[in-house]
């Protein structure tokens, strides 16, 4: 029990130095430099995102049934892979690899982290402190940010390829970290072959997801409204510099938007204590929508998009709470990872369709079409949260 509760605080020096990442702010810039264009990045994208659906729910049910710790460890050891290929080579081939190789990274963590948080919780019957948890999870993972963005900007005006070497060697020690922490495990079934194994493990995930609409509507709210956040946040790298900011200065402005993301972050289980979780549902995204509407107008774009990160972030922290709840413990890195896949859907769409409108027309033509997309998604959540399904998940609570 006792090596269970350093979990904790290993996950927090784990979520803080992993989130230094000074490639995160210009590795489109980056890459962008190398000769490549914008319907390239969008490529690129996509192929993180291909690769994450593909891997998704197979390494979340690994995950599963065999080590939410271990899933990590490989994690880091392929992100580590990614670097490598991305400070040596500027082979469009081996760039289309190295991001394959970053979406499978992605799913290895993705879900195993945090059920092996909310999982720890659960052992030391603290399961209730998630939401504070995790709020400080979002803050530390937004500090790190935002001091990996204004370092970032920096090291990028002396040589890109800094801020590579840079997190090779953090991931390094992120990777010491881990292996500290104690696996949290369930029992699985012996008898049977591994195959059936996977198999079954799948589809009895699968149906807890389809048979528990609240569950299935919250995981599709989760991904529909924070594609968009993300596709903004990375074109925001170039636009930024078409509007004259210099590479520290972009360095400053998105490590304020992570500040604002961390207070979302900090602040979370306090608004919805008092919102509770139909206010949240309605109100957090019109506050994105508004948020994408400013970033329209070029005058208003940075005060929106430093906005959008505590509004994301909130946003995250109480989603996040309420999958977690209604979420089996021994089914839970796949069913989270069944929320990454839905993202990683929704990403494969938008970001190269963004791209798309920035190089054939300009950014303030693309703010326009993410708005427009964000006001349709902000009515397909209206009819959601009215919808008779969505009423009887939240009265077989």
């Amino acid at each position: 029990m006792e090596k269970i509760k350093k979990n904790i605080g290993l996950e927090y020096a784990h979520i803080f130095l992993k989130n230094i990442n000074v490639t995160h702010g210009i590795w489109v810039i980056y890459l962008i430099s190398k000769g490549f264009s914008m319907i390239h990045i969008g490529l690129f994208e996509s192929l993180f995102h291909i690769s994450s659906i593909m891997f998704e729910v197979p390494t979340g049910i690994v995950a599963d049934l065999y080590g939410r710790k271990l899933s990590r460890i490989i994690s880091l050891l392929i992100a580590l892979l990614y670097f490598s290929i991305l400070l040596f080579s500027d082979n469009l081939y081996m760039i289309c690899l190295a991001f394959i190789l970053l979406g499978l990274s992605y799913t290895f963590e993705s879900g195993s982290g945090e059920a092996l948080v909310y999982d720890s919780l659960k052992e030391m019957d603290k399961e209730e402190d998630f939401k504070k948890v995790n709020g400080r999870r979002e803050v530390l993972y937004q500090l790190g940010s935002m001091i990996g963005l204004i370092v970032g900007g920096y090291f990028a005006m002396t040589s890109y390829n800094i801020n590579f070497i840079f997190m090779f060697a953090v991931y390094a020690v992120v990777l010491i970290v881990t292996s500290l922490m104690k696996e949290v495990k369930h029992e699985i079934s012996e008898s049977v072959s591994v195959t059936q194994r996977f198999k079954n493990h799948f589809i009895d995930s699968t149906k807890v997801v389809l048979k528990n609409n609240r569950l299935f509507y919250l995981i599709v709210i989760s991904a529909l409204f924070a594609a968009p956040v993300t596709t903004v946040f990375f074109f925001a790298q170039d636009y930024f510099l078409e509007l004259s900011y210099s590479k520290a200065m972009l360095g400053l402005v998105l490590g304020l938007h992570s500040l604002t993301a961390a207070l979302g972050g900090f602040l979370a289980y306090k608004i919805e204590a008092k919102w509770g979780q139909r206010k949240i549902l309605f109100m957090i995204p019109l506050l994105l929508l508004i948020c994408f509407s400013f970033m329209i107008f070029p005058n208003l774009y940075t005060i929106g998009f430093i906005l959008l990160g505590f509004f994301d972030s909130l946003f995250y922290v109480v989603m996040a709470d309420y999958i977690n709840k209604i979420t089996p413990s021994n089914k839970r890195a796949t069913i989270l990872s069944f929320s990454s896949f839905a993202f990683s859907i929704v990403m494969i769409v938008i970001f190269p369709l963004i791209g798309f409108f920035i190089d054939t027309f300009n950014m303030t033509t693309a703010n326009m079409i993410l708005a427009g997309i964000v006001v349709i998604l902000y009515m397909m959540l209206i009819v959601i949260l009215r919808s008779s399904k969505w009423e009887e998940g939240m009265k077989s609570q």
